[in-house]
């Protein structure tokens, strides 16, 4: 009970924290919230208007922050708004984002059931210095996105075959606007027992065709698209995900190579400046990594982390959504907000105290789990990407994978 007190007080801190940080003090700065959300009316209506939706889209509208449009041709011809004024517009995206937001919640607290729905908005929304509510305010559509996700890992999360084919495809329909979103199969790879491999290949590919199809449907517009995303790592928006860790230990702890640009976007890159050499090695690290990552969710696949099925199904589940943030290449924080209740159901699971007392020099784990609580639900980067939140998954993520070979296994189970 004293532990639980502790952890609500943390929690009741970064709840004011956000508020005051992330909100209000962004509020008397004058900056507008839901920044990314006229990106999808002012790309299609430019689209329509001059042929070229993948220009600058500052001088469509004045709430607008200078973004282009990095979302492939055919959406160009989909989120077709023209007859809804900038004001309107927004008005109905911040509702579809809010309702998507509280649906995806209320879909996680339905897989995990172990708080209040109450309870569960906050540790969803105010986990990790308020990013994932940071992530809802800025208005992208992953918002929605992680309505499919939810709903597809709660069908898996059941014990039938029928339900569990419907949650695939539905984790893979957001693959379809965000490529790397096909990522989230990993939490249906580790969870299930017999997987379909005919669906799962077919899914797993479908993305990667329909990114074809678009290339040879719509060239030109498809080669605009490519130098808006080929100019990423130069305007500074690589997000706080892999690719970006990678490159800030080659470059600014080792010194190797160019690093990425950080700080506020400028879309005016000279194409001078663009060299496809330059992150060749960063790619090349993050493929071994990936390989890394999916060996391990493999290993964790094979064994029974709990002798309840609901259980061990729960943990592999949330194993394989901690996989995926560790490898999604450009994460960003409107992508954070299935995080926090995998992370905390993890850490407070009697598998991961398992875990923990194998490792020797970590005695005293009862306060080690509280530790792991604290960082997790506590505000401690006032400004920032919070550069933080990808080493204490991949601690988390090391820490539940290192119970995978045959001796631990026996103790655990």
């Amino acid at each position: 009970m004293g532990k639980g007190i502790y952890l609500k007080i943390v929690l009741a801190i970064s709840i004011f924290s956000t508020i005051y940080f992330r909100i209000y003090s962004n509020l008397s700065n004058s900056k507008d919230f839901f920044w990314d959300s006229l990106v999808y009316y002012c790309g299609p209506l430019l689209f329509n208007e001059t042929g070229n939706g993948y220009g600058s889209l500052i001088n469509c509208s004045k709430d607008l922050v200078d973004f282009k449009f990095v979302y492939l041709p055919i959406y160009l011809r989909l989120l077709n708004f023209e007859g809804l004024s900038p004001a309107n517009f927004e008005f109905l995206w911040i509702s579809l984002m809010t309702i998507s937001l509280l649906v995806t919640i209320l879909i996680i607290r339905t897989i995990y059931n172990e708080n209040s729905l109450t309870l569960t908005l906050l540790l969803s929304l105010f986990c990790f210095s308020g990013i994932p509510l940071y992530g809802y305010l800025s208005g992208n559509i992953s918002n929605a996105l992680y309505v499919f996700t939810a709903l597809g890992i709660f069908q898996v999360s059941t014990n039938n075959p029928k339900k569990i084919n419907i949650g695939l495809i539905l984790i893979t329909i957001p693959s379809l606007f965000k490529i790397h979103m096909i990522m989230y199969l990993l939490s249906a790879f580790i969870a299930i027992k017999r997987i379909n491999p005919k669906l799962f290949s077919i899914l797993i590919t479908l993305p990667f065709c329909f990114l074809f199809l678009n290339s040879y449907l719509y060239p030109y517009e498809f080669s605009l698209l490519s130098n808006n995303i080929s100019i990423l790592p130069y305007i500074g928006d690589m997000g706080l995900g892999s690719i970006q860790v990678i490159n800030f230990i080659k470059s600014s702890l080792i010194g190797y190579g160019t690093a990425f640009k950080s700080g506020k976007h400028e879309w005016l890159v000279s194409s001078n400046l663009i060299n496809s050499k330059d992150f060749i090695i960063d790619y090349l690290i993050y493929l071994l990594l990936l390989i890394l990552i999916i060996h391990r969710v493999y290993r964790v696949k094979l064994i029974n982390l709990s002798k309840n099925i609901n259980i061990d199904k729960k943990l592999k589940i949330s194993i394989g959504l901690i996989a995926t943030y560790l490898i999604i290449p450009r994460l960003k924080q409107y992508d954070m907000v299935l995080c926090s209740i995998p992370l905390l159901y993890i850490v407070n699971s009697s598998y991961f105290l398992k875990c923990i007392n194998k490792l020797i020099f970590l005695k005293g784990s009862g306060w080690i789990i509280l530790l792991f609580n604290i960082i997790i639900l506590g505000f401690y980067n006032i400004k920032g990407d919070n550069y933080f939140i990808y080493p204490i998954i991949l601690t988390i993520f090391l820490i539940c994978t290192n119970c995978t070979n045959k001796k631990h296994v026996k103790d655990i189970i």
